[in-house]
């Protein structure tokens, strides 16, 4: 995948995600799977990643936030481009957020 790492989260599941400034990769069971995750802007990259309780994967990104449930994209939120440290902050409050709406339910 790309050639500078932002940052690396490992899963509950053992599973490696590694967030590029080309897009996602995956380390799982001796296997890499790359996502060059793309958006309207061009290629996105990763900033910031976090695991909810309930398994789905928050990605902070440099144009917004994209949410995976079992390595598939379930949501994606997208902004004009945002400063980096701004992201990261970001996309702790969206987590805690999305966490406490599932908490009230």
């Amino acid at each position: 995948m790309g050639n500078f790492i932002r940052v690396i989260k490992q899963t509950k599941d053992g599973k490696v995600f590694v967030g590029t400034n080309s897009g996602l990769s995956i380390l799982d069971n001796n296997e890499i799977r790359n996502y060059p995750l793309k958006n309207k802007f061009g290629v996105t990259q990763i900033y910031s990643i976090m695991e909810s309780d309930s398994g789905e994967v928050y990605l902070g990104t440099q144009t917004g936030l994209v949410i995976l449930k079992n390595e598939i994209v379930i949501k994606e939120e997208e902004s004009e481009k945002i400063g980096t440290e701004m992201m990261k902050n970001l996309v702790v409050k969206v987590f805690i957020h999305y966490q406490k709406q599932k908490t009230v339910q």
